[in-house]
């Protein structure tokens, strides 16, 4: 531990593990059996509970609260974990909890960014490139496939999936998986089109970007059962790696997919 990047008010037990280079600011608190990567910084009142492994390079700004206890009932104190990546960057008392179970971690990847205020719930697992901006927040067990982003006061309700670059709009709420590619609004949210500066951004071709169109068409604009819209979309729409990986989402589905209210 380099004892000159350490704020003498910084409250450290002994079991925490820091790495190279970490640096540590006023009044901040790292309870036992916790890892901070080499590189990390901490602002003022930064806290890092217990059973909390940060990978390298992060940033966790003032207030921000990393590996609470998860606010679940059947909670009885267990050893659980929450796993974090490298290259993330935490605002303002944003909030992350463990997992509820011993077996499985609440875990969260790289290059991640999380807003003031914003929450990852208790066994979720977020991908790579995911924003969550101010008071965005997950419940538990969803599944944040990765360069998702989620507007401003936004939520998902527990074991939600969001595929990959999809976007929910401010103030949406989603109790329903959201496909990949996505635009929603509203709450509950529903579709409103592709996202496809998104896509652009992330390398999606045109031809992707057309097929991915048509099929959008096809689920969400016609007048068609999901089972007819996915056989129509089978016979008609050319399979590309980004639709395939559109119907296979749809095909995992547990609580089925947001769509457009029937009129």
């Amino acid at each position: 531990m380099n004892v000159a990047l350490i704020h003498p008010t910084a409250i450290i037990d002994p079991k925490a593990e820091l790495g190279e280079g970490v640096q540590v600011g006023p009044f901040c608190v790292i309870e036992a059996d916790t890892v901070v990567g080499a590189g990390s910084r901490l602002e003022s009142h930064a806290v890092i509970r217990r059973w909390t492994t940060v990978g390298q390079n992060n940033v966790v700004k003032a207030g921000t609260v990393l590996g609470g206890d998860p606010q679940h009932l059947s909670y009885r104190g267990e050893k659980t974990e929450l796993v974090i990546g490298n290259d993330n960057w935490f605002g303002e008392y944003a909030t992350m909890h463990r997992a509820t179970s011993p077996d499985t971690p609440t875990r969260i990847g790289d290059h991640n960014y999380f807003m003031a205020y914003s929450h990852v719930g208790h066994d979720c697992r977020v991908g790579n490139h995911v924003v969550l901006t101010n008071c965005a927040g997950l419940a538990g067990h969803c599944h944040i496939e990765d360069r998702v982003l989620l507007g401003g006061y936004s939520g998902a309700h527990q074991g939600v999936r969001i595929g990959t670059m999809a976007m929910l709009g401010g103030g949406a709420l989603t109790g329903r998986d959201v496909c990949p590619y996505l635009v929603m609004q509203g709450a509950p949210a529903q579709p409103r089109g592709l996202n496809i500066i998104g896509m652009q951004r992330n390398g999606v071709d045109k031809a992707a970007r057309r097929a991915l169109q048509q099929m959008y068409r096809i689920i969400f604009l016609l007048p068609l059962s999901l089972p007819n819209a996915i056989d129509k979309v089978c016979a008609e729409v050319p399979l590309v790696p980004e639709v395939e990986r559109f119907l296979d989402f749809i095909a995992a589905s547990e609580r089925g997919i947001a769509r457009r209210k029937e009129r």
